[in-house]
């Protein structure tokens, strides 16, 4: 029996092509992230901050790309109304949804928080601040989070993707849980950096970020570790202004859009291209001017074609003969829905993914509650 029919494999469970980890993977039918393609007609799932204040203005709403066959996806920017160049807010803008729950799987020990991101500046800063959170009623278990680098507008202009990267970020759960112990918390937020806004005055510049397929699944294995963030001048150093903030629902629309092919990439600092550092207004104070970045692919940690048993690239007759034979097991690859028995229900996924298996898809987000 070929490697790939020992695995013990658990499905997420909706129509479109499916996703399987590097060993199980587990998402029920109502379970994982609420609206996270961006493209349900619902006014509940995600909240985003607005400011109360004057002098700052969060803009976030629903935008279209054709060119990267994106339908829907949010974009979040900060405006600053008032007050000078070199002041950020008290308070950051955030994209948060909380309260997420996964299935129930007792023997996979990982949870792997997977999006399409694209953060856009003057220079290529941190942009992206991302958390993950795994909560116990009001106590938290455990939680991760990494800052990733953005894009200029100059490398986006040269990219064909558009500047567009995914990401997984893997949580460990304490030792002997179930994924289905916990309330998941997914918070997204945005980080201002004293940048070359217009050399050779210095002040604080503030990312465009956009997100898309955002989804959460339990799996045995972690993820592969995103690259560490380096240590870099610049980091929001200059005046901190006040602000009342609020969290609003985002509203969305019901938009079709063709499946998106995940972009397994991240920029890192090239060491052989130093950051710049000068200086601003006070003495010492460091000012990003320059940074240079590379975007090197990595091996995901989530592989495609769940339901491809046979790792043909298409969910055909040959797949369900294996189903077939594997019929009323309780420890099986085929036990599609991962409820411990190869029974109706699988049968009833396989149906639902007959044809061809897009050999690079990434995880689809779960159907909303």
């Amino acid at each position: 029996m070929p490697q790939q029919l020992r695995r013990t494999l658990c499905a997420i469970a909706f129509a479109a092509p499916m996703t399987i980890g590097v060993g199980a993977v587990c998402a029920g039918q109502s379970d994982g992230v609420r609206n996270g393609s961006f493209s349900e007609a619902v006014k509940d799932g995600w909240l985003h901050t607005q400011y109360l204040s004057n002098s700052f203005q969060v803009i976030a709403g629903i935008e279209s790309e054709p060119e990267t066959d994106r339908g829907a996806f949010i974009r979040m920017e900060i405006d600053r109304t008032i007050g000078n160049e070199d002041a950020f807010p008290s308070e950051p803008a955030m994209l948060i949804q909380h309260d997420i729950v996964l299935g129930d799987c007792s023997d996979l020990a990982n949870v792997i928080l997977q999006f399409d991101y694209r953060s856009t500046g003057v220079t290529g800063f941190y942009g992206l601040l991302v958390e993950l959170k795994a909560r116990d009623g009001f106590n938290e278990a455990a939680s991760i989070s990494h800052k990733l680098l953005g894009t200029s507008i100059e490398e986006i202009v040269k990219d064909p993707d558009k500047g567009w990267c995914t990401a997984q970020l893997s949580l460990p759960l304490p030792a002997g849980s179930d994924p289905a112990d916990f309330l998941y918390d997914i918070e997204f937020t945005m980080l201002p950096w004293g940048a070359d806004v217009q050399q050779p005055v210095c002040g604080v510049a503030f990312p465009v970020v956009d997100l898309d397929e955002i989804s959460l699944a339990a799996v045995d294995m972690p993820g592969d570790p995103l690259p560490e963030p380096v240590l870099i001048c610049g980091d929001a150093w200059a005046a901190m202004v006040g602000v009342n903030v609020t969290m609003v629902p985002l509203v969305t629309e019901a938009v079709q859009e063709p499946d998106i092919e995940p972009i397994f990439r991240h920029r890192i600092i090239n060491p052989l291209d130093p950051v710049v550092c000068g200086e601003a207004s006070w003495p010492e104070t460091p000012c990003l001017l320059h940074l240079s970045t590379t975007a090197p692919f990595y091996t995901p940690a989530i592989e495609p074609c769940q339901a491809d048993f046979n790792g043909d690239g298409k969910v055909n007759g040959a797949d369900l003969a294996l189903l077939l034979v594997e019929w009323n097991s309780t420890d099986s690859f085929a036990d599609l829905n991962c409820d411990s028995l190869v029974d109706g229900g699988d049968l009833s996924l396989l149906l639902s993914n007959w044809g061809f298996c897009n050999p690079t898809a990434g995880l689809i987000a779960p159907p909303s509650q």
